[in-house]
């Protein structure tokens, strides 16, 4: 508050307990911004006790025979208009700011692991792979069980004789079929079935793959690299590698229920 005669008027309404309490928060927060102001409520509070001080030995003054009882009574009223002014002054100190709300802390932005860091050229590399790839991971997985029956349990881009490919793998029965798909064109380039028995997985994840990369990708907007589907002490999990500023980050992802494990 930088003007003088709004606080003075300010201090004559609360002396005369005409203030509003909007009145009341703005004398407060003018005290508590300037202690000239605070030691001027003092002086006036001080006055105000002095002058009915005063005044009471005044009109004792004027009796015949001013009694001790009346004295004790008088000085009595004058420590009470001092604690009054005391309590009335604590109170305005202690009065919260308006519009003021207890503040809420964001929550935490989840944590997701990095890949132990690669060398630079690594990096770059798989930049450079990703560019060139106009199919995504999602549509690659899309072509892959659209032409053959299975359950999607891994896929990822890699570079094959110079060509950017996403490699789908399969699980059927108890056998597993490995399709690749030219990541520019999106054509099938070779389909076989591969040693390995993923039955256990593909009955566990409930999610489909394609919808835990989804999930992934709402957590953490990077450029999906790989994403493989696997059972841990009965749980199972999909593992997502996403491209994001430059590093790699892992994103774990419930395939039971769909969550963004942190």
């Amino acid at each position: 508050m930088t003007d003088p005669r709004r606080f003075d008027d300010l201090l004559r309404l609360w002396t005369d307990g005409e203030a509003t309490p909007a009145e009341l928060q703005e004398f407060g927060e003018a005290l508590r911004e300037n202690p000239e102001r605070r030691r001027e409520l003092v002086r006036s509070v001080m006055v105000e006790v002095n002058l009915y001080g005063r005044y009471a030995a005044t009109a004792g003054a004027g009796a015949i025979r001013p009694r001790s009882r009346t004295r004790v009574w008088e000085a009595a009223a004058a420590v009470l208009v001092l604690a009054l002014s005391a309590f009335l002054l604590s109170r305005l100190f202690l009065m919260k700011k308006p519009n003021q709300t207890a503040v809420v802390k964001p929550e935490a932005t989840p944590a997701f692991p990095k890949i132990p860091p690669l060398p630079a050229p690594a990096v770059e590399k798989l930049v450079r792979l990703l560019d060139r790839a106009t199919l995504s991971l999602a549509q690659a997985v899309d072509i892959a069980t659209q032409s053959w029956p299975g359950v999607p349990v891994k896929t990822e881009l890699v570079e094959d004789d110079g060509k950017v490919v996403w490699t789908v793998m399969l699980a059927f029965g108890q056998k597993m079929r490995e399709v690749e798909i030219d990541a520019a064109s999106g054509r099938v380039l070779e389909a076989q079935v591969e040693e390995g028995d993923a039955s256990a997985v593909a009955a566990a994840l409930k999610v489909p793959l394609r919808t835990a990369v989804e999930k992934a990708l709402a957590a953490v907007p990077g450029r999906p690299l790989e994403a493989d589907a696997e059972l841990e002490k009965g749980r199972l999990i999909v593992e997502v590698k996403v491209l994001l500023d430059g590093e790699i980050r892992e994103v774990r992802v419930d395939g039971e229920t769909g969550n963004v494990l942190k």
